[in-house]
C-alpha cells in the first residue's frame, strides 16, 4: 500500500455532516454517513489520508473472502459479472421451470 494518495480533479466531494471529537479523541461517523452506502455494502474499515494542510479523507474499504478475491483480480470478469448484475436491476432476466431443458437448449 502506498503512504500517498492523489485525488483526481473529477472526483467531487459533497459536505455531509459535521461531527465533534470526543474526550478520547474519536470521531462516531454515524448512521447518517453509512446510509448513504445505498446499492452497497457498508465498508468494514477505512483507510486514512492526511494532507499536507490537515485534511482529512477516509478511504472506505470492505474486506472480501479469500474465495471471490479472484474476480476482482480479473477485470474481464468483473466487468462481465457487473453486467448481470445491472441485467437483473434493468428486469433482463428469464425465468426458467427445468434447468436442465433451458441448458440443453442454448
Amino acid at each position: 500500500m502506498s503512504n500517498t494518495l492523489t485525488i483526481s480533479d473529477k472526483e467531487k466531494f459533497v459536505y455531509v455532516d459535521s461531527k465533534s471529537v470526543d474526550d478520547k479523541h474519536r470521531i462516531n461517523l454515524g448512521a447518517k454517513i453509512f446510509s448513504l452506502y445505498k446499492r452497497i455494502s457498508p465498508p468494514d474499515e477505512f483507510e486514512i489520508f492526511i494532507s499536507s494542510t490537515g485534511d482529512v479523507l477516509l478511504k472506505p474499504k470492505m474486506k472480501i473472502p479469500a474465495k471471490e478475491k479472484w474476480l476482482f483480480d480479473n477485470p474481464e470478469a468483473f466487468e462481465k459479472f457487473q453486467q448481470g448484475i445491472q441485467d437483473v436491476i434493468d428486469g433482463k432476466v428469464t425465468s426458467v421451470d427445468n434447468l436442465d431443458d433451458f441448458l440443453e437448449s442454448l
